[in-house]
């Protein structure tokens, strides 16, 4: 013998179901609605923005003496050999020597060569 269930009490289980999913729903917006109210910043007056003073420029001492050495630098290593890296791999050469070098030898494409 099997025993089925009245068509009265499946119908009560499935309203029962639709309830509690109705409600959950609804309690699940309530308590986002609260949570939203706890959190809203609309109603503390925001303080107003007050543009931060930009650093305070760094000035040269005596005028012009950084640039001239900068300058002086500049002209030493355009103008000296000297090794490029610490493992002697690369050297430089003085900017008219190699100015004289490219002029004799011609411009030639330096990508094959890498």
């Amino acid at each position: 013998m099997s025993r089925q269930t009245p068509p009265d009490a499946s119908m009560r289980i499935a309203l029962i179901g639709i309830v509690a999913v109705l409600a959950t729903a609804v309690l699940g917006l309530l308590v986002a609605a609260g949570v939203s109210r706890l959190f809203d910043r609309s109603a503390i007056p925001a303080a107003p923005l007050v543009p931060a003073a930009p650093p305070a420029p760094q000035l040269e001492v005596r005028g012009g003496g950084d640039l001239a050495q900068v300058r002086a630098r500049a002209q030493a290593k355009l103008s000296t050999y000297g090794w490029t890296d610490p493992g002697h791999a690369a050297a430089r050469i003085p900017l008219d020597r190699a100015l004289a070098i490219t002029a004799q030898r011609g411009w030639s494409d330096p990508e094959p060569a890498r």
